[in-house]
């Protein structure tokens, strides 16, 4: 009886530990997902702003491009 105990015990910590990880993993995307729109924005204001349109657009399709100027506009990625 004893070890049947333990057994449940255990299975009960493994499934309580899987769902707080996927928890933690979905709270995660979603600030990953979150600070990549706002740094996203911020360059966009940037570059609006300082009217580079065109690095704007080539920008928004060119992905290397995109984070080469996060680099050098938005140190820090903030």
């Amino acid at each position: 009886m004893c070890v049947a105990i333990k057994q449940m015990c255990q299975e009960s910590w493994d499934e309580g530990l899987r769902k707080g990880e996927e928890i933690g993993e979905k709270r995660g995307e979603k600030r990953g997902i979150e600070q990549g729109i706002s740094l996203i924005n911020k360059l966009n204001s940037f570059l609006i702003n300082t009217n580079r349109l065109d690095d704007l657009t080539r920008a928004a399709n060119d992905l290397e491009y995109q984070a080469k100027l996060m680099e050098e506009l938005l140190p820090g990625g903030r």
